[in-house]
């Protein structure tokens, strides 16, 4: 059974902090247990040009797959790129 979609609106900046979001995107991912296994980059291009996108590893989808697996994520944490986020 796949868990109800959560979305969250984090205007305070509180929940960014708390995990030390640098960038937007900084993607974090968050097992069913709580525990935080993936922070990063959404992939390995950091290119704004969508024809750079093949071929880049996909960090977040990789990750999401491992944890499926019941494997442990083997990258847990990448350098996230794009805007620095203002609090």
């Amino acid at each position: 059974m796949r868990p109800p979609d959560v979305k969250i609106l984090d205007e305070s900046g509180s929940i960014g902090k708390m995990y030390d979001a640098q960038t937007t995107p900084h993607m974090f991912i968050i097992d069913s247990e709580g525990f935080l296994v993936y922070k990063g980059a959404i992939d390995s291009d950091s290119s704004p040009r969508p024809e750079t996108i093949d071929g880049a590893t996909n960090y977040v989808l990789t990750s999401l797959a491992e944890m499926k697996a019941g494997e442990p994520v083997k990258t847990a944490s990448t350098q996230p790129y794009g805007c620095g986020v203002k609090y």
